[in-house]
């Protein structure tokens, strides 16, 4: 079963793994190396939700203050954007930065979940590991196109780091309101519409890189 931290979670490292994923494509290691990688850190993932839940009672401040970590992940990603499109030397401590926060964060935010199963953390750690490997294609069309690929990459860590900025400010108000007004797991709550909204700026990004492409080998 779906509660508030298990949602923040799922977004969260769907949104990680795309950062994660472009880094690595940039970083030019072998499609083998990259499945590999991803495999290991959705397992990493999967035992970190399973079993974190056990440490609950020793971090019982983080439900109240969990917008802060976010805050926190957010200002992380700024920085890392900021130094990966002034120097491409810093991409390899980047993408150990990011692992570190998918980590931590997992570890963090599942040690606050009300039950967890094996359906559960199988989900995470699947819908991660899905979309790193759905990054491999995505991210091969992306060195093709017009613009440069670090200013695309820079500006999807802006949108994940603005959108998880933003799960930071209003954590405290939607943790207080009353789910029994909505339906599970697709709560109108404004945080769930910017979602949507990433979602749909997304895809229309990769339709105008892929539309351009078309339009400049035709010329």
């Amino acid at each position: 079963m779906f509660d508030l931290f298990s949602a923040y979670l799922l977004i969260i490292l769907l949104l990680l793994a795309g950062n994660l994923g472009l880094f690595l494509s940039d970083f030019k290691i072998s499609k083998i190396k990259f499945i590999l990688t991803s495999v290991v850190i959705a397992i990493i993932i999967f035992v970190l939700t399973f079993f974190s839940s056990n440490f609950k009672a020793n971090l019982p401040f983080l439900s109240d203050n969990l917008g802060w970590l976010f805050i926190i992940i957010a200002i992380i990603l700024f920085i890392s954007q900021y130094t990966y499109l002034k120097n491409k030397n810093y991409l390899k401590r980047n993408i150990i930065i990011t692992i570190a926060i998918v980590l931590i964060t997992t570890f963090l935010i599942s040690s606050q979940f009300r039950n967890v199963d094996l359906l559960n953390s199988a989900l995470f750690s699947v819908s991660f590991l899905i979309v790193m490997l759905i990054l491999i294609p995505i991210s091969d069309l992306l060195h093709y196109a017009k613009r440069d690929y670090s200013i695309i990459v820079g500006e999807f860590i802006s949108l994940e780091a603005l959108l998880i900025f933003i799960f930071g400010l209003t954590f405290w108000s939607v943790k207080n309101l009353d789910y029994e007004m909505f339906s599970s797991f697709l709560i109108l709550t404004p945080t769930y519409k910017l979602v949507y909204i990433l979602i749909v700026v997304i895809v229309i990004m990769i339709i105008g890189f892929y539309y351009n492409d078309i339009k400049l080998k035709k010329r």
